[in-house]
């Protein structure tokens, strides 16, 4: 009897042992697994940027040669010989530009009447095949001495929509009587900068009649007569709206009359769409 009374302690304090490893082996690993959460638990960050416009030029044609010529020379690029200097907006805004002489370049003239700011080298603005460009009236259009090392703004509201963002740097040399024998050359800074009340993205925001007139057909059904109709007369607007901006702006920039003809040439063309 003793023997079994003895057995069945024996039984009991195992069983007993066996489930108070498996609780404190339970709760080890429940204290072992709240630490390792707190270790390598998730966590946030904040990441930011801020997006600005883009003011870039650039110059697709960036030298002139005049070639060899004699003291006492005059020549000048307005006849395409040689060929002009071009700057072309590749931003996203319209630019004021600036020129001036590189500081570690010389003066292309050094002998009677040349120097900086004198006639012996001189700039003036004009179109590239690209018209309406820039504003005409407001830039330097005539003949001006290519100023020092302290710039000069040149070309006024140059865009940057692909059909219209470039504008010719047409450059005169009047070489001085005296000047010495050599090879002469000026290294000439162009800097652009956001034109006076100009927007970023402004000529993309306006997006093309056309485009405005499909997104406008999207709202109506494949028969409704009214929202095309309601469609059209907004595309007519659109394009009636545009044009006669364009017009006035190409009347701005011209001197002759010829130049006014063509810009109503012109707004026929954009009036058709």
């Amino acid at each position: 009897m003793a023997k079994e009374v003895s057995v069945r302690t024996f039984l009991v304090l195992s069983i007993l042992f066996v489930l108070i490893s498996v609780s404190a082996t339970v709760l080890f690993l429940t204290e072992w697994q709240k630490e390792l959460t707190s270790i390598t638990g998730a966590v946030s960050g904040v990441a930011q940027v801020e997006v600005i416009c883009l003011v870039a030029i650039s110059l697709p044609v960036n030298s002139v040669n005049f070639g060899a010529v004699p003291q006492g020379y005059v020549d000048d690029t307005s006849d395409d010989n040689p060929m002009p200097m071009v700057v072309q907006n590749d931003g996203g805004i319209r630019v004021d530009v600036t020129i001036a002489r590189d500081a570690s370049s010389s003066p292309m003239f050094n002998g009677t009447g040349g120097g900086d700011n004198s006639s012996s080298f001189q700039f003036k603005i004009d179109n590239t095949n690209e018209t309406n460009s820039f504003n005409y009236s407001a830039s330097l259009t005539n003949w001006t001495n290519v100023p020092g090392t302290s710039p000069l703004t040149a070309i006024y509201g140059l865009k940057y929509s692909d059909e219209h963002d470039s504008a010719e740097v047409d450059l005169l040399i009047d070489v001085p009587n005296n000047e010495p024998i050599g090879k002469k050359n000026e290294t000439l800074n162009f800097i652009a900068a956001p034109s006076e009340g100009a927007i970023c993205g402004d000529e993309a925001e306006e997006g093309s009649c056309k485009d405005r007139f499909w997104e406008c057909l999207d709202d109506y059904s494949d028969h409704d007569s009214d929202g095309y109709l309601s469609c059209g007369h907004a595309y007519s607007h659109c394009i009636r709206e545009g044009c006669i901006s364009e017009l006035q702006e190409c009347k701005d920039n011209c001197t002759s009359a010829d130049c006014r003809r063509n810009c109503n040439n012109d707004f026929k063309e954009c009036a058709r769409g």
